[in-house]
């Protein structure tokens, strides 16, 4: 896990926060970006593709859709969205079946290969 990586580095520019004093007052008035970056063992960026991947599937066919009240709620409608992708949702990479099931079957030829 990576540590301090909110830490000023001695010579870097440090960009002041415009919004701070802004009243946002209306809709598209300022805007964020997701940046989300998972490193993983390897550091192949092909292995990054899969994560971003679902997240956009996660963005598109749920939270883009929904205006949640709070925090609360969207955990809860997000967690609710992977459990239907995982248990319920046919992937055509999959040849159309879920991602659960693709699990199990891979558990049972581990099983069967013991």
């Amino acid at each position: 896990m990576l540590a301090g990586t909110s830490k000023a580095t001695p010579g870097n520019k440090i960009y002041p926060y415009l919004l701070r004093k802004l009243a946002i007052v209306r809709a598209n008035q300022v805007w964020a970006l997701d940046t989300t970056y998972i490193p993983m063992a390897r550091g192949a960026w092909r292995d990054n593709v899969f994560v971003e991947r679902v997240w956009r599937s996660a963005k598109y066919e749920r939270i883009y859709l929904r205006a949640y009240d709070s925090v609360t709620d969207a955990r809860a409608d997000i967690a609710e969205y992977f459990n239907w992708y995982n248990t319920q949702r046919p992937h055509s990479s999959l040849d159309r079946i879920t991602s659960q099931q693709t699990y199990l079957n891979l558990l049972a030829k581990l099983a069967q290969a013991a």
